[in-house]
């Protein structure tokens, strides 16, 4: 069992991923004689993830050669709001980072779902049929899903259909994805609502990581340049 944590240390600081992409930030608190991590949560931290004990779970931290992500185990949250964790798996190392948030405002147009309509969707569509729900900006994006500042007030579980464009090497694309509501969060008269898409073409996919690339290199540069 020791194996499979040995690339942690208390401290070190790391992202816990619920099963619906729900994500928080926190630390190894303590790794147990049995093999266990323990990590520190907050109640919000909680709320957020709606975490309970027997949930599979994601842990991703990052070392000198990249990141890694390890499938966990909730044993169970202890009285101080630690999560204690047990590792279902060795942590698989990823140089992609294909789950990481580029902040990033795009254009998004959010239009009512229609059933069965995921099975047509792909590139450079421009949809005619559906009915806008309203036009707004992304906050993040990553290749699972993207945040949108509203004044609307959705609910979780919701199914809408997105209309995203963003710029490649100087092209305009745009796409259009099926997306689920998983988070709602409010930020005093608006919200921030996150949304996981489904039924993206590995054309997207692809495009995405593409995009968070371009841009994360246009800030190490910028940064170097500073």
């Amino acid at each position: 069992m020791k194996n499979k944590v040995n690339l942690l240390t208390v401290g070190q600081k790391a992202e816990l991923i619920s099963q619906n992409s729900n994500t928080c930030k926190t630390s190894v608190a303590e790794i147990s004689a049995k093999g266990n991590v323990v990590v520190s949560l907050s109640a919000p931290d909680i709320d957020q993830l709606q975490i309970s004990k027997g949930d599979k779970m994601e842990l991703e931290f990052y070392r000198s050669d990249g990141r890694y992500t390890m499938e966990v185990k909730v044993v169970k949250i202890d009285s101080e709001l630690r999560a204690i964790l047990k590792p279902l798996g060795e942590p698989v190392h990823d140089q992609r980072r294909k789950h990481f948030r580029l902040p990033v405002e795009l254009n998004v147009t959010v239009y009512d779902y229609i059933e069965g309509y995921e099975s047509i969707l792909g590139h450079d569509l421009t949809p005619t049929d559906m009915t806008v729900v309203e036009i707004v900006k992304s906050k993040d994006i990553s290749i699972r899903g993207v945040a949108i500042a509203s004044t609307r007030m959705y609910a979780q579980g919701e199914k809408y259909m997105l209309s995203v464009v963003f710029e490649i090497n100087d092209r305009q694309h745009t796409y259009v994805v099926c997306a689920e509501v998983m988070r709602v969060v409010d930020v005093g008269g608006s919200f921030t609502i996150g949304l996981q898409f489904f039924g993206q073409s590995e054309k997207m996919e692809e495009d995405l990581t593409q995009l968070i690339m371009q841009e994360q290199q246009y800030l190490l540069q910028k940064r170097a340049f500073a």
